[in-house]
């Protein structure tokens, strides 16, 4: 029976990506996407607060009827979402979970780079859960790529991506793995010119999908 799978998005470019991702997996599997920009945008200007968790809840909730999986692909928001699966009694995985596990296998220096401020304690905080889980303690530095964000918002995207490049080929020696924190970011290693092993969180979260 083909595994019916819900994505929570925060922005439209991440459809394009899942479905190329699941061609490539050549799987059977339907994919239900739901994109919700104004959960990152409250995120942005209140965290986490009750009215964000209640809105993702509503998402989630949409998401339940169809799929008996569900992945939120926003790292800043994905842990509201998380801890929502045992209300609907469904897996629901945030996307940046297998990326942290296989950094902390691999490194015992890590840079997580982000593009927008607000996801780095939340991704930063679930590399360490990871580290913990693994029985690793590994050096875990975050950075903000300055000035790439702003070319998101304006969908110029080669900008942002080579702009996340420029960010990866600075940080380089200072590190053994750089952890790109927001699914939108993963395009910047074709970019890189620096020679360093680069985890973006898309195709680890969709095997590990496919795999649960």
């Amino acid at each position: 029976m083909a595994k019916k799978i819900g994505l929570l998005h925060t922005s439209r470019v991440h459809i394009k990506t899942f479905e190329d991702l699941l061609k490539k997996e050549d799987s059977d599997a339907e994919a239900f996407h739901l994109v919700a920009a104004g959960l990152l945008e409250h995120h942005q200007k209140y965290g986490t607060d009750q009215e964000l968790r209640d809105i993702i809840d509503i998402e989630i909730s949409k998401l339940a009827k169809k799929a008996d999986i569900i992945l939120c692909t926003c790292s800043s928001i994905a842990q509201a979402a998380v801890d929502l699966a045992p209300k609907y009694a469904l897996p629901i995985l945030r996307i940046d979970k297998p990326m942290a596990e296989k950094a902390v296998l691999m490194a015992d220096n890590i840079i997580v780079l982000a593009s927008l401020e607000t996801t780095l304690e939340s991704s930063v905080k679930i590399i360490k859960q990871a580290a913990q889980e693994n029985n690793k303690n590994p050096k875990v530095v975050a950075h903000v790529c300055q000035g790439a964000w702003s070319y998101f918002e304006a969908d110029d995207y080669k900008n942002y991506f080579k702009t996340i490049a420029n960010c990866i080929d600075d940080l380089a020696n200072q590190a053994d793995v750089i952890v790109l924190a927001q699914a939108s970011m993963a395009d910047a290693k074709n970019y890189v010119k620096a020679n360093i092993p680069i985890l973006s969180s898309p195709e680890l979260a969709l095997q590990a999908v496919l795999d649960y």
